[in-house]
């Protein structure tokens, strides 16, 4: 669990079918993560997102991140009404605590929101 990765939101989840976007005040679907070497039974998982020094957001399991299974867990969808979030990039990352109490931050985050022009 040492290793870290960059993972851009929503850039990483591109595919040639599903090109999302985050655009302030838009709903933001929910993005699942595949885990390897990892048992997530018993997990606790947790993410918060920065601007500069100020949290903008902050989910864990049971409340935005729901673990599916023992090899994956989502970030929950955020609804229009609360997406309110600062225009730009916001840096942060995910925290896993396994069931036997050991703790890593295994993916650093960079998630980017457009401007809505659109009223």
């Amino acid at each position: 669990m040492s290793e870290q990765a960059i993972l851009k939101i929503p850039q990483a989840f591109w595919t040639t079918q599903y090109k999302p976007v985050i655009v302030q005040g838009d709903t933001i679907p929910r993005f699942l993560f595949t885990v390897t070497n990892l048992d997530l039974t018993g997990a606790t998982i947790r993410m918060q997102l920065y601007q500069s020094f100020s949290k903008i957001f902050d989910v864990y399991s049971g409340a935005g991140i729901t673990i599916i299974d023992a090899t994956s867990f989502e970030i929950d969808e955020v609804p229009f009404a609360d997406n309110n979030f600062p225009v730009g990039t916001l840096t942060g990352d995910i925290e896993i605590t396994l069931a036997n109490g050991q703790r890593a931050t295994v993916i650093k985050v960079e998630f980017t929101t457009l401007k809505h022009y659109t009223i």
